[in-house]
């Protein structure tokens, strides 16, 4: 698709990372990679079609 950014985190060591909140404890080995997010771009035309194209699904 165009206009994907995708983003990431890398744990650069092996590390225990514990959250409170949630009573867990999350494991990561050096260089692992996180991914974080999908984040995607429209422009102003592509916007203005969705509606046209919503009614034909």
């Amino acid at each position: 698709m165009n206009g994907a950014v995708r983003s990431y985190l890398v744990s650069t060591l092996a590390q225990q990372v514990r959250i409170e909140a949630l009573d867990e404890t999350y494991s990561f080995n050096a260089w692992e990679v996180i991914h974080t997010e999908n984040s995607y771009k429209f422009t102003l035309p592509q916007i203005e079609q969705w509606p046209l194209k919503q009614a034909c699904v």
